[in-house]
């Protein structure tokens, strides 16, 4: 009898030894994973965030985000309410039909609505739906996986009597390290409990360099009434029009752009190893008319190097609108494919020039291109036909 009951304890100290060896030998991506998993199955729901931004270790800016999103009757529907200790506070809903951003301190309204025929309704729906809670975190998480991180985990932590996995991902460009994310996702719902981003080299015109987000709650969304998705905007409320300017955002091919633009285009040769978007930008606004330009995407090895900007010029090339914010002192001349060019070398770097009644802007994006790297490749455009 001794035996078998020495036996039987035997064999529950190794299947919860086993058990807890699986547990721990989770690997970062396996928890990730679960956690996305998790994620994709909620439908209807409410979250209650708390954000904080720091600066050199100080909290600068604290909010408060509460989300509705349902998508009763087919339709998505979305409420985002916002309080911020240093921004203007907002509430924004969507009910599938209509699109309201309210400024409650200034008391402005910006409006969309689909139902007065063509508007930009979709594209701000669209937006502002995939920037929720439930969508962000997904994108943030998948992140880690599709980009290579450098993934870590720190082991186990309790968050506010929580127990978590602590997992960390490094982000890299060209083997440096730019930023650091960490998850703490809970061992039982595989629900995120607090996460925070940390860039470790900061542009010189950024600010901040650590955001922290904490979640309160995140529950099912039982039935709730329609107007949880619309706001009474009062009479004395002053009215933005965000159907007044209608934008239109397309890849377009280079036989196209130089059609609808109605001249010739300097463009990439292939020889330089570019993977090249050209993208077709229209806005048509009721009181300022139609705006047409053109974008050139340059990326390589999934790194984006730079944008072209292309419009059509009026008169004789300058350098203003070079960029809007800086010193008339910043901006020097340079000659480039045997004409003037401005360029500015700053914290964001541009080359602007005029060719054939085509006025280009030359964007770097990755800050280990050089100025004489960015020349070089002027230079080197050709025209398509």
């Amino acid at each position: 009898m001794k035996r078998k009951l020495l036996i039987t304890l035997l064999l529950v100290f190794m299947l919860t030894a086993c058990s807890n060896e699986r547990d721990t030998r989770l690997s970062v991506k396996e928890i990730i994973s679960n956690a996305i998993e998790e994620y994709e199955k909620i439908e209807d729901y409410h979250a209650e965030l708390e954000v904080f931004y720091y600066e050199n270790g100080h909290i600068y800016e604290d909010a408060s985000m509460k989300y509705w999103v349902s998508s009763m009757d087919g339709k998505e529907k979305l409420r985002l309410e916002e309080i911020s200790n240093t921004r203007r506070s907002m509430i924004i809903t969507s009910d599938g039909v209509r699109f309201i951003k309210y400024d409650k301190e200034i008391n402005w309204a910006y409006i969309s609505d689909s139902s007065n025929g063509i508007s930009n309704f979709t594209a701000y729906s669209k937006d502002i739906l995939g920037m929720t809670f439930k969508n962000q975190t997904i994108n943030k998480l998948r992140s880690l996986l599709d980009n290579d991180s450098d993934l870590e985990n720190l082991g186990e932590e309790e968050i506010d009597g929580i127990e978590t996995y602590h997992l960390k991902g490094t982000i890299k460009n060209q083997e440096e390290v730019v930023a650091a994310q960490e998850f703490w996702i809970d061992k039982e719902t595989w629900y995120v409990v607090k996460d925070t981003w940390s860039l470790v080299k900061k542009a010189p015109i950024a600010k901040g360099d650590k955001t922290e987000i904490k979640v309160i709650s995140l529950n099912d969304l039982q039935e709730t009434s329609q107007s949880l998705f619309t706001q009474e905007i009062a009479s004395d409320t002053h009215i933005v029009d965000l159907d007044e300017l209608v934008v239109k955002h397309q890849v377009i091919g280079l036989e196209e752009a130089i059609q609808n633009i109605g001249k010739n285009l300097l463009h990439l040769p292939q020889s330089l190893g570019y993977q090249v978007e050209i993208i077709e930008h229209i806005q048509n606004s009721k009181t300022q008319g139609r705006d047409y330009r053109l974008i050139q995407e340059a990326r390589k090895d999934g790194i984006s190097k730079f944008n072209i900007f292309i419009t059509k010029s009026e008169g004789e090339e300058s350098q203003v609108g070079l960029y809007y914010d800086e010193e008339e002192s910043d901006i020097k001349e340079i000659d480039i494919r045997g004409s003037k060019a401005y360029f500015l070398d700053k914290s964001m770097r541009r080359i602007v020039f005029q060719e054939n009644g085509i006025r280009y802007s030359f964007q770097i994006e990755d800050k280990n291109m050089k100025m004489e790297e960015a020349i070089e490749i002027i230079e080197k455009m050709t025209y398509g036909s």
